[in-house]
């Protein structure tokens, strides 16, 4: 097996924090390296490393430096899996002079995982279409030491999103400069049911908690004790129900205060190539309660509407809204999009983009195709349908 290596070098960019308002901090440079090598002697060896200098007007400067090698030993049958893993982060701070008294620093620790999960199916039938069903329950442990990193500067770190891919993960945090201590252990089980003819997911439902052997004191900017011994509860549904209707759907329930946090639903019709009809709902307690709906559709021979509309419920205001047309006439494409949206300083912008498309030959216009696919999921060009 070979090594695998991923160099990335950038002069000037921008990153992280700063606040609300605030220009963000400009990376310059910034030196990325990774090195991967899979089945080393039964080993995945792995190692990531970052220097950065951060540049703010305002705010601390300083040079961040990380450096993440890790080891794991997976060991995978045809009905489960148990893959350890050590790791070790280190990293390095060289601060300049600033008003907020930090002063170089480094932080290192060790980081140990446990991985494991199982995979049991069985056959049955459901109105005579034979199905498979499985049963995949699945456990994972994670130890980190706490250390306090209350003096250590935040270039361009935030807490990531609480949801399935989180609760596997060694670190809530992203962007390096907080890394979470933990004593806890993460189960989930999911179960799927597969048409057996043809490989189609019928349906997936999933349920995953954390549970804190220990509080975990690490917090983004004020250091303290987190009283919690759980988690909120995570529960997915999806799958394609029919031939032309696909269900995803996934839900946030605190137990500690007998709530509903989050929740999301869509539900996606396409009988055919080329007709979508896209609605899905979105609530997050207290700050989000937005309906989302969009459609590509054949209203007549060569013809097709175009249209998204994206509301708040909660501010009573729309969001972002397109509303377009697109013929296409064979050696010839016609599309015409009007779209509107929200800025970060709650102001519209309007525009309304125009393109002649000249089968083979050149376009001619302003683009409007990655505005679509952005606006309307399984959004499709015509000669991608009739392909």
């Amino acid at each position: 097996m070979a090594w695998f290596f991923s160099a990335h070098f950038v002069l000037s960019n921008s990153a992280g924090s700063g606040g609300a308002g605030a220009a963000t901090y400009k990376l310059a440079p910034q030196l990325i390296l990774n090195s991967h090598k899979d089945n080393y002697g039964g080993f995945d060896l792995n190692l990531s490393s970052e220097l950065t200098d951060f540049r703010h007007p305002t705010l601390v400067n300083g040079t961040r430096l990380i450096i993440n090698p890790s080891v794991a030993f997976p060991m995978t049958r045809s009905y489960g899996f148990l893959i350890p893993k050590l790791g070790y982060s280190y990293t390095r701070y060289e601060m300049g002079e600033n008003n907020g008294g930090l002063a170089s620093a480094k932080r290192s620790l060790p980081i140990a995982s446990l991985d494991t999960g199982l995979a049991f199916e069985r056959d049955f039938s459901f109105r005579g279409a034979p199905l498979v069903q499985t049963l995949e329950p699945r456990l994972y442990y994670l130890n980190v030491p706490f250390r306090d990193q209350s003096r250590l500067p935040n270039f361009s770190t935030a807490e990531s999103d609480f949801n399935f891919a989180q609760i596997f993960t060694e670190n809530i945090f992203i962007g390096g400069d907080r890394v979470a201590d933990a004593n806890q252990t993460t189960l989930a089980v999911t179960s799927r049911f597969i048409e057996k003819e043809t490989g189609i997911e019928r349906l997936r439902a999933a349920f995953g908690q954390r549970f804190y052997l220990s509080n975990p004191r690490v917090t983004l900017n004020t250091p303290g004790v987190q009283e919690v011994r759980s988690s909120d509860l995570l529960a997915a549904l999806s799958g394609q129900a029919s031939d032309s209707v696909w269900l995803d759907s996934s839900f946030q329930y605190s137990t500690n205060q007998n709530r509903l946090e989050k929740t999301s639903a869509s539900v996606r019709y396409s009988p055919d190539p080329g007709k979508i009809f896209n609605v899905s709902y979105r609530y997050n307690r207290d700050s989000l309660k937005q309906v989302d709906l969009s459609t590509q559709w054949p209203v007549k021979p060569g013809w097709t509407i175009l249209a998204r509309l994206n509301h708040s419920l909660q501010d009573k205001r729309l969001l972002e809204g397109l509303l377009g047309v697109e013929y296409n006439h064979g050696c010839w494409e016609f599309r015409m999009v009007a779209h509107r949206f929200t800025t970060a300083t709650q102001q519209y912008s309007n525009s309304i983009l125009l393109q002649l498309e000249l089968k083979g030959l050149s376009r001619l216009g302003i683009n409007p195709l990655e505005t679509l696919r952005q606006n309307i999921p399984g959004y499709r060009r015509y000669d991608e349908i009739t392909q």
